[in-house]
């Protein structure tokens, strides 16, 4: 599952990319359309329930998602980025 959540956000930044080289053409036109389809369908709601998801489970209990013993590589303010 994890898998293809990498997969839809690798193929909506490499349609974003795509579409930003291409300014001014027609085909951009409708690779825009498209990029923003997936964007407003796919990529913008499971990235959304992840992170929330992440800190609901991290609010409850932390020990599930992000081990104490991390902090010691990974400081909790670095845990946002």
């Amino acid at each position: 599952m994890y898998a293809i959540f990498k997969l839809l956000q690798m193929v909506f930044f490499g349609m974003a990319v795509v579409n930003d080289l291409q300014t001014g053409k027609n085909t951009a036109k409708g690779l825009n359309k498209w990029k923003d389809l997936i964007f407003s369908v796919l990529a913008f709601p499971v990235g959304m329930f992840v992170v929330l998801l992440f800190w609901v489970i991290f609010a409850y209990d932390r020990q599930l998602v992000y081990p104490e013993s991390l902090d010691a590589f990974f400081p909790l303010w670095m845990n946002h980025a």
